[in-house]
């Protein structure tokens, strides 16, 4: 998917999705929708599914490439930068030819939360890591996401 709305027309917010997978597809189409509907001209570039890679750190790199790849290509197209530009995730992000905001996903990013928890107590469990550590990393994890969300 190319840049909505021509090549010839100026953007203020540049969405730079992964699209992934259908609820990302979908999120980033109704951010979208969202920033039209409260007057900013938008362009929403998707990333070309990559080939199957054996590893997901590969996967995820050639995610982030083909993101990368979109985000030039929507950027070549138009006359001037925009004002704005969001990546979908941090995988989307993660190359990024020119900085900008990362859409902030809370469910995503509590399901983050839960796995790096099993995975900090798990490395307690097998003596990798102190009790106490393993607990103060948790609790910072926690208030940093809590500090995250909305109020």
């Amino acid at each position: 998917m190319g840049a909505a709305g021509g090549a010839s027309r100026l953007i203020d917010v540049l969405i730079v999705s992964l699209g992934s997978t259908q609820g990302l597809r979908t999120a980033d189409r109704e951010l979208r929708d969202s920033l039209a509907k409260a007057g900013a001209s938008v362009a929403l570039t998707a990333a070309l599914a990559p080939r199957q890679k054996r590893t997901l750190m590969l996967t995820d790199l050639a995610w982030a490439r083909a993101a990368r790849a979109a985000a030039l290509s929507a950027l070549a197209e138009q006359p001037s930068p925009p004002a704005a530009i969001v990546y979908s995730s941090t995988t989307a992000a993660l190359l990024w030819p020119r900085p900008g905001a990362i859409r902030f996903d809370a469910a995503a990013a509590g399901k983050a939360f839960i796995e790096a928890q099993s995975e900090l107590m798990r490395a307690v469990g097998k003596g990798v890591v102190h009790k106490n550590t393993g607990a103060r990393k948790v609790s910072r994890l926690a208030a940093r996401l809590k500090s995250l969300a909305p109020a």
